[in-house]
Order: structure tokens, then C-alpha cells, then sequence
């Protein structure tokens, strides 16, 4: 008996107290498009990569949505997002910085604006959420996400194509919608020479294997769940306990 009430207080806190430590998981795009100054109500190529340009009559908007459905993600931590570059039209002989922007949290749209279950099928400019139109970047509703990386496209250092960018939302739970997507927004935010456009690959283009796929990916801590192995201490308790019946 007082090895069975050992083994009981044991189980017991295994099951009160440990827990499997706190995993990272992984998600792709699973809609992805990029929008276009010069052809606000047209739904651009959706399967092919997503461009970024920034002179006003042709300016390009990249958007990007992650479904966490079912994934038990912590909306305490932090999560990253990953993007691929994939070239340029051109050489623009200097160096553009890109930014990364992430629609903040309970967003509601306007009339005539898709909302955040919007699809890579029906997005334009004019009806993509938080597009700013008459800008190169985003409306209030959405916020700036880490720091801005650059495309060197002069000859001797030019970015190379799979060249990976990643930056940090400090909290997921400050973007993660009712409906359990987060959306991302990539801009240019330098006119300083209009003629490149910039291509990242998209869940087209890029391979979603894994963990290190190169189409755009949301990694995240999920919530950690009891041990497995206190549930194995307390079906080795059930079975003393029938043995000492």
C-alpha cells in the first residue's frame, strides 16, 4: 500500500505539473497574390510568383494569408515569417529596401473590401483589406513587423535568387483574426529607381516541405500539452490498483 500511495502521489504530479516543453510549428500560405496600381479592379496571376514594385502608376503590393485552424498555436509568443526571394525584372544599380507589414487583430472591412478570409482568386487593389490606394504601403490597420530588409540589385552584390528574409511579429496574438488567419503584407518602400520589379515565390512556386520549404511560412510556438508520460503512470496505477483488489 505504501508503494501504490507513492506511485499515486507521483501520477498525480506528473499529471498536475509536467508538461511536454513548448514546440515550433510550421504553416504555408495557403492564399497568395500580389495587387496592382495600374490594374485596380483585375486579379493578377495567382500562380505564379508574387511581385513588388513601387512607382505609383505601376505600383505591386504582395499579400500573403496563413490559416492556423487547428494548429493550437500560443498567442502569447512571438512567430516568424519567412519569404523567398526569386530575382528582378531588371538591374536597378542600387539598393531597395522591403517591408513587412501584418494586419493587426479584429480588422473589419469596409464596404466593398474583402475581408480576412479574402482568397488569391478575387484579391485586387481596390478590394484588398488594408491597401492603402493611394500610397505605397498599407493603411493604419495594418502595422510594420520588424526591421526592413534590402534587395541590392547592383551587379557586384546583387541578391541572389533563394536568397531567404525573415522577420519577427513580437506577438501573434496582435494579428491572429477570428477566423484564425494571419495576413502579411510585403511593399516597397523605396522610389528611387521605378524600373525593377521584385519576385518572391509564392505557394506556387516555391515547395512547402516540412519545415524549410521556400514558399512563404509561419512558424510558431504551439501550446504545450500534458506529458505522455504521466498518462502512461496513471494506467500503471490503474493496473496495481486492480491487482491489490
Amino acid at each position: 500500500m505504501k508503494n501504490l500511495m507513492l506511485l499515486v502521489g507521483f501520477t498525480m504530479g506528473g499529471l498536475v505539473g509536467f508538461t511536454d516543453p513548448a514546440a515550433a510549428a510550421v504553416v504555408y500560405a495557403v492564399d497568395d497574390n500580389f495587387v496592382a496600381a495600374g490594374a485596380t479592379t483585375t486579379v493578377q496571376d495567382y500562380d505564379g510568383d508574387l511581385l513588388v514594385k513601387n512607382p505609383s502608376t505601376t505600383r505591386r503590393k504582395a499579400y500573403m494569408k496563413f490559416d492556423l485552424t487547428g494548429q493550437n498555436a500560443d498567442p502569447a509568443q512571438a512567430a516568424t515569417f519567412t519569404v523567398t526571394y526569386d530575382g528582378s525584372s531588371t538591374d536597378g544599380g542600387d539598393t531597395h529596401p522591403m517591408q513587412v507589414y501584418a494586419l493587426k487583430t479584429g480588422f473589419t472591412p469596409g464596404t466593398g473590401i474583402l475581408g480576412t478570409h479574402w482568397s488569391e482568386t478575387a484579391i485586387t487593389w481596390n478590394k484588398a483589406p488594408g491597401n492603402s490606394t493611394s500610397g505605397s504601403t498599407f493603411t493604419a490597420d495594418f502595422s510594420s513587423v520588424g526591421s526592413s530588409f534590402n534587395i541590392d540589385n547592383s551587379g557586384g552584390n546583387k541578391t541572389t535568387a533563394g536568397t531567404m528574409f525573415s522577420v519577427t511579429l513580437p506577438t501573434l496574438s496582435s494579428f491572429l483574426q477570428a477566423d484564425n488567419t494571419v495576413t502579411i503584407g510585403i511593399a516597397a518602400t523605396n522610389n528611387s529607381n521605378a524600373t525593377p520589379i521584385f519576385r518572391y515565390l509564392s505557394s506556387e512556386t516555391g515547395t512547402t516541405t516540412g519545415q524549410t520549404g521556400t514558399a512563404p511560412r509561419l512558424s510558431f510556438e504551439v501550446i504545450p500539452e500534458p506529458a505522455s508520460m504521466a498518462l502512461l503512470g496513471l494506467g500503471g496505477l490503474m493496473f496495481l490498483s486492480r491487482r491489490r483488489i
